[in-house]
């Protein structure tokens, strides 16, 4: 399940200023449905990027070859 920005900032706030783990944060929130290897993934690239929870630039899938139309 996709994490809305809510999720994300909410994650950030509890991984930053109160110092929790991914299973800690897992169980304080049953009713999200949130996986554990999606929390670990967020909070990770949080702490990669400073506390950033947007996608980095380019890290999309890259777009397939065009033909040229005649």
């Amino acid at each position: 399940m996709p994490f809305t920005n809510d999720d994300k900032v909410i994650i950030r706030d509890l991984v930053l200023r109160e110092n929790w783990g991914a299973k800690r944060i897992l169980h304080a929130y049953p009713e999200k449905q949130w996986t554990l290897g999606g929390i670990k993934t967020l909070i990770r690239n949080i702490r990669d990027r400073n506390g950033d929870i947007e996608r980095a630039v380019g890290s999309g899938r890259p777009r397939t070859v065009r033909m040229r139309t005649l």
